[in-house]
């Protein structure tokens, strides 16, 4: 199972993964609304290089996330 719900637009709807750090995969186009919303478990972030955007409340709550 993916820790991730990637749409067939290559959006990122929802973050199901355990936390630590995170690596966007290759392909994602745009992390959208919400998609990792009270995500507490989360505490860093690699983005790649394919998102294009990063939409509204994307990152909402996730009290953790330092990078």
């Amino acid at each position: 199972m993916s820790d991730f719900v990637i749409d067939s637009d290559g959006v990122l709807t929802e973050y199901l993964g355990e936390g630590g750090e995170v690596v966007i995969p290759d392909g994602v186009r745009v992390i959208g609304d919400s998609a990792f919303r009270n995500c507490e478990s989360i505490l860093s972030l690699v983005i790649s290089d394919t998102v294009e955007s990063i939409e509204y409340a994307a990152f909402a709550c996730c009290k953790n996330l330092k990078k």
